[in-house]
């Protein structure tokens, strides 16, 4: 999140993070089964509380639920801005899951114009 920021961070002051599928999964059985069925009872109304003025989605699981919510098929890792979600207009970016090989992190898969602007956005 730092990376973001461009500065030191706290958790819970400066950023909050939720998971798509809540329930507790050991190589994650049985998380594709029930994903639908979580983000349809419990993102909506986790985002609605948010102040938060950028949601960043990290995977697949997240890249899925945010197509399904904006209909349509999100190809590559990016930006996207003036989204509606819980009824607040917000920055929305995907980064690959912190897990997944090559790179990954928010500096090296964006250009410099989408770091900044995700910055301006957090300030």
């Amino acid at each position: 999140m730092e990376r973001a920021y461009g500065r030191t961070v706290e958790m819970g002051i400066d950023y909050a993070m939720t998971e798509i599928v809540h329930c507790k999964s050991e190589s994650e059985i049985g998380v594709n089964r029930c994903k639908a069925l979580c983000a349809e009872t419990w993102m909506d109304r986790i985002i609605t509380l948010s102040s938060a003025k950028v949601l960043m989605l990290f995977g697949s699981i997240a890249k899925e639920w945010f197509g399904n919510l904006v209909g349509e098929k999100l190809d590559r890792t990016g930006v996207r801005t003036e989204v509606t979600i819980g009824g607040s207009s917000r920055l929305v970016v995907w980064l690959p899951h912190p897990n997944a090989r090559g790179e990954r992190n928010l500096t090296s898969v964006l250009d410099d114009s989408d770091v900044s602007l995700i910055r301006r956005s957090l300030d």
